[in-house]
Order: structure tokens, then C-alpha cells, then sequence
């Protein structure tokens, strides 16, 4: 299309150029050559012109058309470089031999013309410097063939100097065509980012829409609950009144949660904080954080298990944010599980890879939103009226804990029966596995779980 566009933009410029060279040459050579040639020029501009014009109204291109085109406006090209040379050739042949000034500056022009216009189609613009450069050619060795005089003639002095012409225009050629490549490299980047610039503002207005409700939501709850207490209207219910401060006490919590979660998705995107990553075996890792959870999933009428953890299984990770990874797993197994149902931590090895995963016996995810689960602020249908609470975050939050692991969190669901997150993640290096227990301080073991239990308090 820029091809084309460029091309119809300059016809009547091309067609003066024309014009101005058949009358030269008519005036100075011979008046029906010129005039011959100048119609098949003609002809050939007509043909050019009802071409560009059928693609440019074309939309919604194939890859058939794009080939088909492309072989049209090269067939286009080649009868106007046939057209050209033949008139630049035939007024050379009448001005006889050392008179080449005027056809040879004709077909410089001509290649000058190419270079800055036609190098958005590079068969385009290789066709005709291929016609123009074997054009310069055969001018002046068509009488050095002939007579093959001395290296001193002119005509050798012609020869050379139309070398030299011809590497000037393909030296411009090769200019313009990278100054193109460049700028159209460029407005593809600027596309793009325009693009990008476009959902990321999308993104941050529903961002915004989505923390004004959830914080819109509790905060109301709280300040109502608030001024029913200070107004004094539950002075004489203290039973209503013990209700109202527990409700205003779970929203705080709501909130508290909300502004955690969105303090560790900013740090986790803009990498603000660094992750310490060391050996961590899960036969003790995993156990602390099921004693962590069960106060969570007993309130929730929930059996949390682990199942059995051979030693020995040690990945190399930052124990604060893998730790809260599993807790955002495992709250998500145990809010989006029924009563009296199980929720099961599990871990084996597989090749150089640990996974680690977390199933439950809750309502399943459809296959459709097994990866939208992962997005910001998305929960499923049935929590869409807030039947389960939460933010929405904690998926996105682990799955990006997972990827600075350089691991991999994916989920696997049947509807009516339960869901599994597994996290796969490397495996430490011999050398960075820490001593058997055994060998270890007997306090160590102690020290580290009274470590998580301070910093998840």
C-alpha cells in the first residue's frame, strides 16, 4: 500500500518527466522515435495506474492476494523498465556514438527517481535497477563492442563513468530502503506501545473501579456499624450490639486483607523487593504451613490433610513468598470448598522438578476459566454476588510468586467434584541442599518454625 500510495501520488510528476524528455529528444534526435516510444510509455503508465488503483480498493487481504498482487505489480514494473530503457536506448542509438550525455542523464534520472520512490517494494526496486544497470551498460559497450578501441577513446571513459553512476544509484537505493525499514520499524513500535498504552489504561480504570467497590463495600458496613453504637440505639441490646462489632471487626479484616494483597501485587510487578532464595526442604516447610491453615479450614468445617513427604526433596526459594503462595492456594481451596469435605497438600519429585499440590473437593472451575482465575480481581461466577468472600488477587499473586521461582502454577478441575493447583518448581542444586536433619543443630528445626510463625502471625 505504500507503494502504491507513493507511486499515484507522483504521476503527474512522472508524466511532466516524460513529456520534457520526448520533446528533447524529438527536437535534438528524431521525431517519430521519440513519439513512438513515449506512447508505450504511456501505455505502460495507464496500465500502472488502473492497477494501483484496483489493489488500493481492495480490503481484507488473503495471503493469495497478497501474492497475487505482488506478482501483478512486478509484471506492472517490468513492462515500465522495458518501456523506459527502450526509449533511452533508441535515442542513444540516434545520437550516436561519445553523444551519451543526454539518454545516459535520462536513465540516471530514472534510477535516482527508483531509488527514492519505489524502495517499499523491494522486487519492485530490484527489477528496475536491474533494467536500468544493464541499460548503462549496454549503451556504451553496444559501439566499444563494435569498434573495441584503444583504453584511451572516450568511449571507455563512458563505460567507467557509467559504472560509477550505477553504483551512486544503488548505493542511494540501498539508503532509502533502510531509512524506510527504519521508519517502519519504528511506527510498528509505536503501534505497539499505543497498544500496550491502551490496556494498560483499560486496565488501571477497571483497577480503579474494582477498588473503589471493594472498599466502597466494607468501609460502608463498618461506618454503619459505627454509628448504630455511637448513637447509643444498641446501649440496651448488647447481644445486637456484640453482632454489629463483630461485623465492623470482619470488614477491618476484609480491608486489611485487600490493602496486603494490593501492597504485595505492586511489589511482585514492579520489582520493587528482591527474593532471597534459599534451600528449603518441603518435609518441613510443607507441615508448618498445614499447622498454619488448620485454624482457618477447621472454622470452615474443613479437614485439611498432608499427605506423606520423603526427605530429601529440597527447592531452592524464598520462604516468606512461597509461603504465601500456599496460604493464597489454600484459601482458595478451603472458601471454595463445602463443609465436611477434605482439602489435601501433597509433594513428589519429578525429574529435576518438585510439585507441590493442593486439592480439594469444593465446586470445580469450568474449563473456560481455568486460566481467567489467574487474572486480576477475577473470581468465579458463583462469587460474582459474593457468596465467597475475597479480593480476587490471591491467584494472580501466586502465579506470579511461581514465575520469579522460575516455576510453574497451573490448575486442573471437574466440575461438581473438585480442583488441584499444582506449583512445579526446580529443584536445588546438590551443593545448595542443606545437611540431612540429623546432622543439624537439634534447635535449627525450631528456630525456622518459630521464624514463619512470627513473620505469618
Amino acid at each position: 500500500r505504500d507503494y502504491i500510495s507513493g507511486g499515484m501520488s507522483l504521476v503527474w510528476q512522472r508524466h511532466a518527466t516524460f513529456f520534457a524528455a520526448m520533446v528533447l529528444s524529438a527536437s535534438y534526435f528524431d521525431l517519430a522515435t521519440a513519439m513512438s516510444w513515449y506512447v508505450v510509455v504511456l501505455v505502460s503508465e495507464l496500465f500502472d495506474t488502473y492497477l494501483s488503483r484496483h489493489i488500493i480498493r481492495q480490503e481484507n487481504w488473503s495471503l493469495e492476494d497478497g501474492r497475487r498482487y505482488m506478482l501483478m505489480l512486478v509484471s506492472s514494473t517490468l513492462f515500465s523498465s522495458f518501456a523506459i530503457c527502450g526509449f533511452i536506448i533508441a535515442v542513444a542509438t540516434n545520437a550516436g556514438p561519445t553523444a551519451y550525455f543526454t539518454p545516459l542523464f535520462f536513465l540516471f534520472a530514472a534510477g535516482i527517481f527508483a531509488a527514492m520512490n519505489n524502495h517499499q517494494l523491494l522486487p519492485a526496486l530490484m527489477l528496475r535497477l536491474v533494467m536500468y544497470g544493464l541499460s548503462f551498460l549496454y549503451i556504451p559497450l553496444h559501439d566499444i563492442l563494435a569498434d573495441w578501441p584503444p583504453i584511451q577513446d572516450i568511449l571507455w571513459l563512458q563505460l567507467f563513468t557509467s559504472l560509477f553512476v550505477m553504483y551512486f544509484v544503488v548505493d542511494c537505493s540501498r539508503i532509502f530502503l533502510k531509512l524506510y525499514r527504519h521508519n517502519l520499524n519504528q511506527m510498528k513500535a509505536l503501534q505497539k506501545e499505543h497498544q500496550l498504552t491502551k490496556v494498560a489504561f483499560k486496565a488501571k480504570t477497571e483497577f480503579l473501579a474494582t477498588i473503589s467497590h471493594e472498599l466502597r463495600t466494607p468501609l460502608t458496613s463498618i461506618t454503619g456499624s459505627l454509628g448504630l453504637i455511637s448513637s447509643g440505639a444498641l446501649d440496651k441490646a448488647p447481644e445486637k450490639r456484640a453482632s454489629v462489632l463483630k461485623i465492623a471487626n470482619d470488614n477491618c479484616d476484609r480491608l486489611s486483607i485487600l490493602i496486603e494483597e494490593i501492597l504485595s501485587l505492586q511489589t511482585l510487578e514492579s520489582d520493587e523487593v528482591g527474593f532471597n532464595f534459599e534451600p528449603l526442604p518441603l518435609a518441613e516447610f510443607l507441615p508448618e504451613v498445614a499447622e498454619l491453615m488448620r485454624a482457618q479450614s477447621a472454622k470452615a468445617n474443613i479437614t485439611l490433610d498432608l499427605a506423606p513427604i520423603e526427605d530429601g526433596l529440597v527447592v531452592s526459594a524464598d520462604q516468606d513468598r512461597l509461603l504465601e503462595l500456599m496460604k493464597n492456594l489454600l484459601t482458595n481451596a478451603v472458601n471454595f470448598s463445602a463443609p465436611d469435605t477434605r482439602v489435601t497438600i501433597s509433594a513428589r519429585k519429578s525429574g529435576d522438578t518438585a510439585v507441590i499440590s493442593v486439592a480439594d473437593q469444593g465446586i470445580g472451575i469450568p474449563e473456560a476459566d481455568r486460566e481467567r482465575i489467574f487474572e486480576k480481581f477475577t473470581q468465579l461466577a458463583s462469587s460474582d454476588h459474593r457468596e465467597v468472600g475475597g479480593t480476587g488477587l490471591g491467584l494472580n499473586i501466586a502465579r506470579q510468586i511461581a514465575e520469579k521461582h522460575r516455576g510453574r502454577l497451573e490448575c486442573d478441575s471437574t466440575l461438581g467434584e473438585g480442583s488441584t493447583f499444582t506449583l512445579t518448581l526446580p529443584l536445588a542444586a546438590e551443593r545448595e541442599k542443606p545437611a540431612p536433619a540429623s546432622r543439624r543443630a537439634p534447635q535449627e528445626s525450631t528456630r525456622a518454625r518459630g521464624r514463619m510463625r512470627r513473620k505469618t502471625g
